[in-house]
């Protein structure tokens, strides 16, 4: 059991090596030089914060990925998903410096975007160059005190001035949601309204087709500290509880629902565990005879978790909050003693049947890290379960890789 063991934490280990090596989210694009030079080959595309600083790029015909900054190239675009990036000179957090910045919409008003210490920046640029910024934060604030409607007004102020020739727009503004896909459609009628000319004044939109539904598969190892309670084991060995520390490996679903929320998500989890429990030096008293006893408990554990899942912001290292509820399915059970009593004839008591199934909740949280397209996390969390004859409480300690 313990080879067994080391095997799967030894092969889990090496997938997930691989994979942080690996280009691991590769699409189809194209960079655009500072000379002006277009150069198509495959862009590997990664985090948002990682989009927003470099340009991961391996050029048709060969080998190696370049990295680019945002000075050394002047934009680059993904050709399947229709994903546009501009290098932009810009200030955040009082400095100021070059950043990717996604392109949403480049007409006579040009809509960016670019995520920051947990907030969304929107920059609009007239015709004339000038650059109007709002910073949108998670929570619909900006800081400070005051009610909803002064926070909203402190976001729209820096951007009233850009759609200035039309005060429908303006009017709009005060009531759309302030996110890419509000904006941008205020963006778009503005041009409707105020063009005149016969050619496109919309050079160029992005339109992303989310999906309803994403999915992320994750593969898991981790300890468990089991502890088990029956009234069957004070009946007949005298005592209620039994404990044990073992391994565990697992897998698990998670499921996005990107135009409903990108915090909540729902998680389906599959995980095994071997239980073997022991309780040694216990005395049996059978007249004036004392004997040690070594009982066990022998079985497999099959735990099943269905529940929901909510992020708190993005962070290096972002906790997520989970619970729900959860099925355990406990086969081949064996449970007895290897004591011999005073007549001299081995004495076992199997005190349950073979398969036992229990239903509870669990509750926990994780912190995970980004990699790439991927992500690295840690899962703490606490499950209990009972049925007629028994209940299990478990502490989970699990490290896991996302897909």
């Amino acid at each position: 059991m313990k080879q067994t063991k080391n095997w799967l934490i030894i092969g889990f280990l090496l997938c997930c090596t691989s994979a942080l090596k690996a280009q691991v989210n590769p699409h189809p694009g194209y960079i655009i030089t500072l000379q002006n030079d277009t150069i198509n080959g495959t862009i590997d595309y990664r985090t948002a914060t990682h989009n927003s600083h470099y340009c991961i790029f391996q050029a048709a015909g060969n080998s190696e990925y370049q990295t680019f900054s945002p000075t050394e190239i002047n934009s680059y675009r993904l050709t399947d998903t229709g994903k546009y990036y501009v290098s932009r000179t810009i200030e955040l957090g009082d400095t100021k410096k070059n950043y990717f910045l996604e392109y949403l919409i480049k007409g006579l008003v040009s809509l960016y975007y670019i995520s920051y210490n947990e907030a969304d920046y929107f920059f609009f640029e007239d015709e004339l160059g000038q650059m109007y910024t709002t910073c949108i934060t998670g929570n619909g604030e900006i800081g400070g005190t005051g009610n909803w409607r002064q926070h909203r007004s402190q976001m729209i102020r820096p951007i009233f001035e850009v759609f200035r020739e039309s005060p429908n727009i303006q009017r709009k503004l005060t009531e759309s949601n302030l996110d890419k896909k509000g904006l941008s459609e205020l963006t778009r009628e503005y041009h409707n309204e105020i063009c005149t000319s016969a050619e496109e004044c919309v050079k160029f939109e992005y339109d992303k087709k989310e999906r309803m539904i994403e999915l992320k598969l994750h593969a898991a190892v981790g300890i468990a500290y089991y502890t088990l309670n029956a009234s069957q084991l004070q009946e007949n060995w005298g005592f209620e509880e039994m404990a044990q520390i073992a391994y565990s490996v697992g897998v698990g679903v998670d499921m996005y629902f990107p135009r409903a929320s990108n915090k909540f998500y729902t998680q389906f989890f599959l995980s095994y565990s071997p239980i073997n429990m022991k309780k040694k030096n216990v005395i049996y008293q059978k007249g004036s005879i004392q004997n040690p006893y070594c009982y066990h408990l022998d079985a497999t554990l099959i735990n099943t978790q269905l529940g929901c899942a909510y992020r708190l912001g993005n962070k290096k290292w972002t906790p997520i909050l989970q619970a729900g509820i959860l099925c355990n399915f406990i086969n081949g059970i064996k449970a007895g003693t290897n004591a011999i009593i005073e007549d001299g004839s081995e004495w076992k008591d199997y005190l349950f049947s073979t398969k036992q199934i229990s239903w509870g909740v669990y509750g926990g949280i994780t912190f995970e890290h980004p990699i790439k397209q991927h992500a690295l996390y840690t899962n703490f969390n606490y499950q209990y379960s009972k049925n007629a004859i028994l209940n299990l409480q478990t502490l989970n300690c699990r490290i896991g890789y996302k897909f």
